[in-house]
């Protein structure tokens, strides 16, 4: 009993000794070692566990292959905004010429409504476009734009035309209104007391 105690003490007592440092780096080594094949168990697991990954839709697949940085998306923006604006200049001298214009005019609002498309997504720009306070006034701006052109190619009916042109400008100011709080209703009781009077 003695021989033990003693020992005991002498472990606690003396510096400790190369193969005691040994043996602690093994014991800690093989508890490393333990965790390592623990996680390594647990990631094999977790792999036949969990569910396989879901295939990608073809519009997301088509949205992340179509998708544009903002650096490309200003350079088409800055592109249609640029072409617009030839087509409206274009518009403005022709517009002694009722069917030529309408036919620049709308091209023009087409490059125009394309770089909203490049600069906020197409996704969320027609989104942002059915939008209730929005819808009727898209629907009419859209559909004027269609009927002004045929009205100039196919009617080549100088009277539509105009009247489409008229339509295709009143939905685009009622349309980017609707973008200003209060600016509709603001519109709305100005023409109550022009045509009141």
């Amino acid at each position: 009993m003695s021989n033990s105690s003693s020992s005991f003490l002498n472990f606690f007592s003396q510096p400790s000794s190369s193969s005691n440092s040994k043996e602690t780096s093994k014991l800690l080594s093989s508890s490393n070692n333990n965790s390592d094949s623990n996680s390594i168990v647990n990631s094999i697991t977790n792999i036949f566990d969990s569910e396989p990954p879901k295939q990608p839709t073809l519009l997301e697949q088509f949205d992340e292959q179509t998708t544009l940085s903002f650096k490309n998306r200003l350079i088409g923006c800055g592109i249609c905004i640029g072409v617009g604006l030839l087509f409206s200049i274009l518009a403005t001298i022709f517009f002694l010429s009722p069917t030529t214009f309408g036919i620049l005019y709308t091209f023009s609002s087409i490059f125009y409504l394309g770089s909203t498309f490049f600069l906020v997504g197409p996704k969320r720009q027609a989104k942002n476009m059915c939008v209730p306070n929005r819808a009727i006034a898209s629907f009419l701006f859209v559909a004027s734009m269609a009927m002004t052109l045929y009205s100039a190619i196919g009617l080549e009916s100088v009277v539509l035309v105009l009247l489409f042109v008229v339509l295709q400008l009143a939905a685009l100011i009622w349309y980017t209104a609707s973008y200003i709080p209060y600016t509709q209703d603001l519109m709305i009781s100005c023409c109550k007391g022009i045509f009141a009077v």
